[in-house]
């Protein structure tokens, strides 16, 4: 729910839960673009995560998470 009312933090562990499966499916696309939202929200989170994510990725599900994240972003800010 926080995650979904804008808060970065929220936006990093919901990315981790979907990229490691934790109580939930993983799902790379997700992960992706819950950590790019946090990211963009101003989370610390490292380029090495976000590129490791998208190494898992193809181009469409890249564009779709990444697409996904600014329409959030700009939802909330």
């Amino acid at each position: 729910r926080a995650a979904s009312s804008g808060a970065p933090d929220a936006q990093y562990i919901l990315g981790i839960f979907y990229a490691k499966g934790k109580g939930i499916k993983p799902n790379y696309t997700l992960a992706y673009q819950y950590l790019l939202l946090s990211k963009l929200n101003g989370y610390g989170i490292k380029d090495e995560m976000l590129n490791d994510i998208k190494s898992k990725l193809s181009a469409k599900q890249i564009k779709q998470a990444e697409t996904e994240a600014q329409k959030l972003q700009k939802k909330w800010n």
